[in-house]
């Protein structure tokens, strides 16, 4: 078929239909970008030919309109399909879309055009890419794609929306529902913000049970007022606490690591003064746990930093020796 088409093209190569099979042909066959590539120019030229192409001697005005949207299908498909394989999302939107819209129940250009859609950057439109991806979902006929489909889909509806309730009505809705109609909407969900983080803490939990990162967050981003209530509470308070020590600045002043973000990241966020000085025997390793006493005194928000003063090592009381029974000495034989 390939053949013969290109052997019509060199007596006339403004020929609808060898161009048309052209695409058809390397589109099926198509096993590298190149294919696909030797495709879209085919269905480029396809598409500068169809407005002038005179209907054929004898066609009938509505066969001769489907022949035009047929070849209208098959050129934007190939050229969308390219652009998308070379990661020009807008063109790979532009001609997919084209070709959907006048062949709505082709999976071979609606899947394309979802992921077009839904490939993070300027051109992302996530709603128009969730309808398509649902929509493919539901043309698709092998079992195993279509459950990979739906399983995409679905978490890229979650990632959306913050949950999954409503996946399943789009499907439903995209079973029989070709385009997205007027008006489509999914609510986005929009995470909340470190300061609003911050007042739901103070509201549901007590300052002196949350942890020392629910602190750090709080007095580094919270809201005014919410900074005062945890700060109220933590001020000139002697806390009990486990931090994991980054240097060891002096027999007395330690620099700590208290929240997971700051361990992981190898950086101090607490500056502890010990009473004294802590015994050689006693000093802790870097990388280590330490179990300590201190009371807040200040704190910066930025990068977070909160000295502490009156530092005592909390010491694990030794094990009571084991106290072994004098051996029974028995009575020598007469």
């Amino acid at each position: 078929m390939i053949e013969t088409a290109q052997k019509v093209l060199q007596v006339n190569p403004n020929n609808l239909k060898a161009l048309a099979l052209l695409v058809v042909g390397k589109r099926i066959t198509a096993k590298t970008p190149q294919d696909l590539a030797e495709a879209a120019q085919y269905g480029e030229k396809g598409l500068q030919v169809l407005p002038t192409w005179p209907k054929p001697e004898g066609m009938a005005d509505a066969d001769f309109q489907k022949f035009k949207t047929q070849t209208s299908v098959i050129f934007n498909g190939a050229v969308g399909m390219s652009a998308y394989q070379n990661k020009d999302f807008a063109k790979a939107e532009q001609y997919l879309r084209a070709a959907v819209e006048a062949e709505p129940n082709d999976v071979n250009n609606i899947y394309p055009l979802a992921l077009a859609y839904l490939t993070p950057g300027p051109t992302e439109k996530p709603l128009d890419g969730l309808w398509f991806i649902a929509r493919a979902a539901n043309l698709i006929s092998d079992p195993k794609a279509k459950a990979d489909v739906v399983k995409f889909g679905k978490s890229k509806y979650v990632k959306y929306h913050g949950a999954e309730d409503g996946w399943n009505e789009l499907l439903a809705q995209t079973a029989n529902t070709p385009l997205p109609p007027a008006g489509f909407a999914i609510k986005q969900y929009i995470p909340p913000t470190p300061a609003d983080q911050c007042a739901d803490l103070v509201k549901t939990k007590k300052v002196e049970e949350m942890p020392f990162a629910e602190w750090q967050l709080c007095l580094s981003e919270g809201r005014p007022e919410d900074v005062d209530k945890v700060w109220s509470v933590l001020n000139g308070k002697p806390l009990a606490m486990v931090a994991v020590v980054m240097t060891v600045e002096s027999p007395k002043n330690l620099k700590l690591a208290g929240s997971q973000d700051d361990i992981d990241a190898k950086r101090s966020d607490i500056d502890l003064t010990m009473t004294a000085a802590i015994p050689p025997r006693q000093m802790p390793k870097v990388g280590a746990e330490l179990q300590f006493e201190g009371t807040p005194v200040s704190y910066v928000p930025k990068p977070f930093v909160m000295t502490m003063k009156d530092g005592k090592l909390i010491v694990k009381a030794a094990p009571a020796p084991v106290h072994k029974k004098a051996p029974v000495r028995k009575k020598p034989a007469a």
